[in-house]
């Protein structure tokens, strides 16, 4: 079945995907505890929001970066800003794993994709621990001998827009906000 389509399924026909002689797994211990009010926050806004949403927990590994950036490259393919938002995706998925609970060995961040019409909103969840992400310092004002930092400098500056929402405690929100209307060819001219 595949991952990203939830499907409703009787006890009967559960029942029948499971070999006799093969104890029944629970199902409900599959799915993580909800937080609807992190996860809502994203959506309340003054107008009604007519865009596209995504969202996937992954382990709090390296190796999931790969898999995270591949996904938001999938999702915004048909753009001219695909390779600017795997890039975010890996600068924010590697703050995450390096500076919060998020790369301890239980550890999982969460990717949120919310694409417009001319935006794109990449949300990367951690599960907090660390400080408070810093989008304020550019590239240029930070010593080259400063192991941090430089990342989140590149982001603010290629991203129209950047934000943290959280804290250590309930984990960050870090985002960046790329405008899809950047790198897209000319329409073609009428004569």
């Amino acid at each position: 079945m595949d991952k990203l389509t939830q499907h409703a399924i009787s006890g009967e026909a559960v029942d029948a995907l499971i070999p006799r002689g093969c104890q029944q797994p629970s199902l409900m211990e599959e799915f993580p505890d909800l937080a609807p009010g992190l996860v809502m926050s994203t959506f309340h806004s003054s107008r009604l929001w007519a865009g596209v949403a995504w969202r996937r927990a992954f382990a709090g590994r390296a190796d999931q970066s790969a898999a995270a950036r591949r996904r938001v490259g999938q999702l915004l393919a048909d753009t001219g800003r695909a390779d600017d938002a795997r890039w975010v995706t890996a600068e924010l998925v590697s703050n995450a794993l390096r500076h919060s609970f998020s790369g301890r060995e239980w550890g999982f961040f969460v990717v949120e994709v919310l694409r417009g019409a001319e935006s794109v909103r990449i949300v990367v969840y951690d599960l907090g621990g660390g400080p408070v992400p810093d989008f304020s310092q550019t590239p240029g004002s930070i010593p080259e001998t400063a192991e941090d930092g430089r990342g989140l400098a590149a982001v603010a500056e290629l991203a129209d827009r950047t934000g943290v929402a959280g804290n250590a405690a309930t984990g960050h929100a870090v985002w960046a906000e790329l405008s899809l209307m950047e790198g897209l060819p000319d329409p073609p001219r009428m004569t």
